[in-house]
């Protein structure tokens, strides 16, 4: 089964109450088994992004902490060596 979810301009997910969509949002049809902070609308294809596309919401419920730690590890690591690559 899908529903219809407005996106932002920008992409994020808005609103699936027609009463909260507004002229500027994108409507898009999305399979209503999947958590709203997973998707994502890409201006460029005009099609749905969906985030860990073969995880099911409890396993990216897992991977997302995962993934955002690993991440600042990888900017704190290149900013340490920017730091001390200064004169």
């Amino acid at each position: 089964m899908t529903i219809n979810i407005a996106f932002t301009p920008s992409g994020q997910p808005w609103s699936k109450e027609p009463a909260n969509i507004l002229e500027e949002h994108i409507v898009a049809a999305i399979p209503d088994d999947i958590a709203w902070w997973r998707l994502s609308y890409n201006l460029e294809t005009e099609t749905v992004d969906v985030l860990y596309p073969t995880m099911t919401d409890a396993e990216a419920d897992v991977q997302l902490p995962i993934d955002r730690a690993a991440t600042a590890v990888a900017e704190a690591a290149a900013e340490a060596a920017r730091i001390a690559a200064l004169p």
